[in-house]
């Protein structure tokens, strides 16, 4: 029961492990950043030439499984640091609270994250640097007793937070995030066109944001709360207790300023007003009522839960009839089996992004009417400007994390807007208003591309593309084949036009393709469009 590794050493060419309990300066960070964007862009450009996810190449990367099996462990050493800070900080009751609600950073393999090699024990005693004088120029990462196939800002969240002090997890963090996600894009090359290549800086920190969580539960699993010279105490604050705030208290807070229901019972007043709020200043939401899920069918990873707030603006009473989109990643995908569950959950992620990002966007380059503007209506039947061609969305985010997303829109069927049966065609009125509302949404989306000089694809990465569409063909042929089979069977006389339909392969439409491209829905089909009728006629 031996092993052996011979290196080289280290120390002989002048690098040094820092003292225990002394945080890395700001030049150090960026070294040692500098060093996992190195990891994780070489071990992400081997995927994508291997074709194959490095946790199935080396199957002796620490796996899911292997954090499961030692997950008591893991909370039981946790806890036990935790009943000593909470001993030392009795004043910090409401902090530990927090503390107490953390758990073992377990990502399950529905994160849709992009994954990379991970050393996943970024502390001090693993980080090895070369000095110039006091100048650190260079860094190593050793022991690499743990690496895992884990998002890259695992790796930078253990980083910041369990070797930072105050003033650089404070002043510095943009950027070293920002060196990092250079020395990134350096390391993977011009050449890369998927993954990490199309990862942006905004993407980076909202997901170091998110697990930021993950660094103070790892802190509090491997270093001491306190140090054993007590005359340390008050430094110590400055580089561990300040950071635990920081992250709890205000930068979740802020990175998350309203948080994403877990289930039904957290679609209460208080956090409606906090949605509402931004696009209604001063509304006060009083009560809520929930009236259920009134989305169909069993198996989807959604459920669209109405409710109704009432509550007061500007001194007069009002009533928002509203929906939220409540989406759970970990929830089995039984439907639809020829279709992943991973493109499913970019399809719910794409959603968010298009609400959150792309329609304030395409509203500001609206030319609204008079009527809109006039603003004499009062809140609940004054049209808003976002209902030109969609629900107005109040809020929308994803939460990589918990594995959750939320949007929260305007009550569509309560207006008197519903779908067709399926089953029942258009008629010339329905298409006409449904082809003008892709004309607003074309329009738009071609004005604002105008207005900015960047393609759209490159303003808005998570766009679906022809490489997504070419990574699902082989499903889309199967339900056609499928489908197709069932029209033979029915029609056996129409042997000719079976035999062309034949013919026809997924519509893939490359990039050399000369023609003008906007921003296309994309499903328009029956049960993604809502009509309106005032009595009997279409409005």
């Amino acid at each position: 029961m031996l092993s052996v590794r011979v290196m080289e050493n280290l120390k002989s060419r002048g690098f040094s492990i820092k003292p225990k309990g002394q945080p890395l300066s700001r030049e150090e960070m960026m070294l040692a950043a500098g060093a996992l964007a190195q990891l994780h862009g070489l071990s992400h450009r081997l995927e994508l030439r291997s074709g194959k996810p490095l946790d199935e190449t080396y199957d002796w990367i620490v796996s899911l499984s292997d954090v499961r099996a030692v997950a008591d462990v893991i909370t039981n050493k946790y806890q036990t640091n935790l009943k000593d800070f909470a001993a030392a900080f009795p004043d910090q009751a409401d902090l530990v609270a927090r503390l107490e609600k953390l758990r073992a950073p377990i990502l399950t393999s529905e994160d849709p994250r992009i994954k990379v090699l991970c050393h996943s024990e970024c502390w001090i005693n693993n980080i090895m640097f070369k000095h110039a004088g006091d100048v650190p120029i260079d860094a190593r990462l050793v022991d690499w007793q743990s690496p895992s196939y884990l998002p890259p800002s695992s790796d930078l969240a253990f980083l910041f937070v369990c070797n930072t002090g105050w003033d650089v997890f404070h002043n510095h963090r943009d950027a070293i995030l920002a060196h990092y996600h250079h020395i990134l894009q350096e390391t993977l090359g011009p050449k890369e066109s998927l993954g990490l290549q199309s990862y942006t800086l905004d993407q980076l920190k909202a997901d170091f944001k998110a697990d930021c969580r993950y660094g103070v539960f790892q802190r509090f699993l491997h270093l001491p709360v306190l140090p054993p010279d007590t005359d340390l105490k008050t430094p110590y604050l400055c580089k561990y207790f300040l950071i635990v705030r920081e992250i709890l208290l205000q930068k979740m807070a802020s990175t998350a300023e309203i948080a994403i229901p877990q289930s039904t019972e957290d679609i209460a007043p208080s956090w409606v007003q906090q949605v509402l709020q931004k696009d209604l200043p001063g509304v006060t939401i009083t009560d809520v009522s929930v009236k259920g899920n009134i989305s169909e069918g069993e198996g989807f990873i959604s459920d669209i839960i109405a409710f109704d707030a009432v509550g007061t603006r500007n001194g007069t009473s009002q009533r928002y009839s509203l929906v939220a989109k409540l989406t759970n990643f970990a929830r089995p995908w039984s439907v639809m089996k020829q279709w992943s569950k991973d493109f499913q959950i970019r399809a719910e992620t794409t959603e968010v992004k298009f609400y959150s990002k792309a329609v304030p966007e395409l509203l500001s380059v609206a030319v609204q009417s008079a009527e809109q503007k006039s603003g004499d209506e009062d809140d609940e039947n004054r049209p808003h400007a976002e209902s030109l061609f969609l629900p107005k969305c109040y809020f929308a985010a994803t939460d990589p994390s918990s594995m959750l997303s939320v949007r929260v829109m305007e009550n569509l069927k309560a207006q008197g807007f519903s779908i067709k049966p399926k089953g029942q065609p258009l008629s010339r009125e329905e298409t006409m208003l449904t082809a003008g509302a892709l004309a607003q949404l074309h329009g738009l989306s071609h004005r604002l591309e105008l207005r900015s000089g960047v393609p759209l694809p490159e303003k808005y990465d998570w766009i679906m593309t022809h490489s997504d569409v070419s990574d699902v063909v082989d499903a889309v042929t199967y339900q056609y084949q499928t489908n197709l089979k069932v029209f033979a069977a029915a029609f056996p006389d129409q042997a000719d036009l079976v035999a062309r339909l034949e013919k026809l392969r997924p519509p893939l439409i490359g990039p050399e393709d000369p023609r003008v491209r906007v921003l296309c829905h994309s499903d328009c089909w029956i049960n993604n469009i809502m009509l309106k009728r005032h009595r009997k006629k279409l409005s």
